[in-house]
């Protein structure tokens, strides 16, 4: 609605209110028996078909809006991928990924697996098991783990300002 409520006619009054009540029980989980609101506290303005027209076009809404970004993700995904895979096999003096695969004769996850293993990173990571990935990475950053007790992180805590003296005693 653009214009103010006051100068709203009656029946877009009623279309207001129905979609005050959808948006109550679409966006703050207020429950369908629910007939009055703040803005009607005696539920003059509630019309339960009004209501539930409003609250399926909202949910309708919030389901094409979710399925659009999850397919704006995922085409954003492959194409930063395709990029990838295209400026690889170009570094390697192909046309295009597409191309190395024909060339080569491989399939598509041949071929990733060969430019996965050809991406610059530590080299001392790949005999780490996948399982064990974030703790192997840890360590060839060189990251220890030691055991401190809960009177020593207390101190330590204060000694960085992490936790203000006053608060600590």
């Amino acid at each position: 609605m653009t214009k103010p409520f006051a100068q709203c006619n009656t029946p877009e009054k009623w279309e207001w209110y129905a979609e005050m009540y959808a948006h109550r029980r679409v966006f703050m989980g207020v429950p369908r028996e629910m007939h009055t609101a703040p803005f009607d506290e005696r539920g003059e303005w509630f019309d339960a078909r009004a209501v539930d027209a409003a609250e399926n076009r909202k949910r309708d809404e919030i389901a094409s809006e979710r399925s659009r970004r999850q397919q704006r993700s995922e085409y954003e995904t492959m194409s930063a991928a395709a990029i990838i895979q295209n400026n690889w096999a170009r570094e390697r003096r192909y046309l295009n990924f597409d191309d190395y695969k024909r060339i080569e004769r491989l399939d598509h996850v041949d071929a990733c697996k060969i430019l996965i293993a050809t991406l610059p990173g530590p080299e001392s990571t790949k005999s780490i098991p996948r399982e064990s990935q974030p703790t192997g990475y840890a360590a060839v950053l060189g990251v220890k783990a030691k055991e401190v007790s809960p009177e020593k992180y207390r101190a330590d805590q204060i000694a960085v300002g992490i936790v203000p003296k006053e608060a600590a005693e």
